[in-house]
C-alpha cells in the first residue's frame, strides 16, 4: 500500500476546510478543559487531539490556521524553539488568555456545523471586540 497507510476519500490529504474545522474544535476542547486563565499549545498538540492524520504537512496547515487567528489578535506566540537537526525548523507555542474574545467564544458557544469555520470565528470575535469598545 505504500508508506502512508491512512488516506482520505478525496486523496492523501484532508481538504483545508476540514483542517480548519478540526483545528477550531480541538482548540475549543483545549480551552474548555483548561483549569486556569491561560492555555498554551502547539500545532502538533491540536493535531493529535483532532481526527486529522499525523503528517508533517497537516501540522503546517494547522499552524496556518493558528497564524490566521494570531493576525487578528486572538492568539499570541508564547515561544519559538529552533529544532537543530536535518529537516528541523521552528516549533511555535501559542498562548490564549481569558481576556481574549476567542477564549470567551470557545468557552461559551457550542461550535458545530457552520459555526466551526474560521471565517465565522473571526467575524464573531471581531464583533465581540467592537461591542466591548462601544460600551
Amino acid at each position: 500500500m505504500g508508506y502512508y497507510k491512512w488516506k482520505w476519500d478525496s486523496g492523501p490529504l484532508p481538504p483545508y476546510k476540514l483542517v480548519e474545522r478540526s483545528t477550531i474544535k480541538a482548540l475549543s476542547i483545549f480551552v474548555k478543559k483548561s483549569r486556569g486563565r491561560v492555555a498554551t499549545f502547539t500545532s502538533s498538540q491540536l493535531t493529535r487531539m483532532s481526527d486529522l492524520p499525523k503528517f508533517p504537512v497537516v501540522f503546517t496547515l494547522v499552524r496556518t490556521v493558528l497564524e490566521e487567528l494570531r493576525k487578528h489578535g486572538l492568539l499570541e506566540i508564547w515561544s519559538v524553539r529552533v529544532i537543530r537537526r536535518i529537516g528541523g525548523g521552528r516549533k511555535y507555542r501559542y498562548i490564549i488568555s481569558s481576556d481574549s474574545p476567542l477564549w470567551k467564544l470557545l468557552k461559551e458557544e457550542d461550535l458545530s456545523g457552520e459555526k466551526c469555520s474560521l471565517d465565522y470565528v473571526i467575524k464573531r470575535c471581531v464583533g465581540i471586540v467592537q461591542t466591548a469598545r462601544s460600551d
